[in-house]
């Protein structure tokens, strides 16, 4: 949700189960609530293998800097659930407080 916001300008996120091009493919994420570090606990107690490759951009990536920033966050507000509210957020909308039309900061005018 924060990649799309901060990156595409949009409030959206993948959902659980999702048709992409036009339903011609089907993505499904089981573990679309469950946290990294649950799995991980879950793997190590089953005594699975937890695979240590990792993609050679993963650390430079935009989602690795929403993932640091969460954690920051969580750390200057240990009684909150950060990205617990955010997903939650997604659900409780309220179109009332939205602007109806922005003009783009970034956009060149001619005054």
């Amino acid at each position: 949700m924060l990649l799309n916001l901060f990156f595409q300008r949009e409030i959206s996120t993948m959902l659980p189960r999702q048709e992409v091009f036009g339903g011609n493919l089907e993505i499904v994420r089981p573990f679309y609530d469950t946290r990294e570090k649950d799995i991980i606990c879950y793997l190590r107690h089953a005594d699975i293998p937890v695979s240590g490759w990792k993609c050679s951009l993963e650390d430079e990536s935009s989602r690795a800097w929403i993932q640091k920033q969460l954690r920051t966050w969580q750390k200057a507000f240990p009684k909150q659930y950060i990205s617990k509210n955010l997903f939650r957020a997604m659900q409780n909308v309220n179109p009332d407080f939205f602007p109806k039309e922005v003009k783009d900061p970034h956009s060149k005018c001619c005054a």
